[in-house]
């Protein structure tokens, strides 16, 4: 029971940050943190190194097919990494949120990381984690 509340713990504070920049969810952020607790700390960093590679490619492959926009990726990515990047200016160029397009189904990735850390610790017999 502590095992779970503690990974629920940890993964709802690693999108904590990104929820509170309103790049993430509510939804994504109940999500994780369900998923985390079901999963335990011993499977918690295979599973988010996993979700992450799984967004990663979900991401890139909804803006190579023009689904998502790419603008919300790239603001967020230079508001972290780019000093100088003025962020008021930047949120001006932005689509509106409610806009279709400006969304990124994080809860799928969220699923399937949770899916494949499962299969894997099946396959494996225990994550070598």
């Amino acid at each position: 029971m502590a095992d779970g509340a503690i990974a629920g713990f940890l993964g709802g504070f690693i999108l904590l940050i990104p929820f509170m920049m309103g790049a993430a969810g509510g939804g994504d952020l109940k999500m994780l943190t369900g998923v985390c607790c079901a999963l335990g700390t011993r499977r918690l960093l295979a599973m988010l190194f996993l979700m992450s590679w799984i967004g990663l490619i979900l991401a890139i492959g909804l803006m190579c097919t023009k689904v998502m926009d790419h603008r919300y990726l790239k603001h967020y990515f230079l508001c972290l990494f780019w000093w100088k990047y003025d962020r008021k200016e930047g949120r001006k160029s932005l689509p509106k949120r409610w806009r279709r397009d400006a969304w990124a189904p994080f809860g799928l990735a969220i699923a399937g990381g949770a899916w494949l850390t499962l299969i894997l610790d099946v396959i494996l017999g225990g994550l070598p984690l």
